[in-house]
């Protein structure tokens, strides 16, 4: 079934839908719920992740503030566990 007829199976009424804004949303979710690069790569079929990070790379949340909590979380244990271990 090509896309013209399967669109209208499906009911969908968006104007200029094509195969490419298709993709391009299929990795725009995956992304939006938690998809690695290397996921998106593979479903994509690239060739290697630096082709889907030039292209997709904007739609990944910026998660620096995220992971030094989490570096900080873990030193303040790391720590902690020395201080009860002396």
């Amino acid at each position: 079934m090509t896309l013209v007829p399967a669109v209208e199976a499906a009911k969908l009424k968006v104007q200029g839908l094509t195969p490419h804004k298709l993709r391009h949303t299929a990795a725009s979710l995956a992304i939006a719920v938690g998809a690695d690069v290397k996921v998106i790569q593979l479903m994509l079929g690239h060739a290697d992740a630096s082709m889907t990070l030039n292209v997709y790379g904007h739609l990944w949340p910026d998660r620096l503030d995220e992971v030094a909590d989490v570096l900080d979380i873990r030193r303040t244990a790391a720590l902690e566990d020395e201080d009860r271990a002396a």
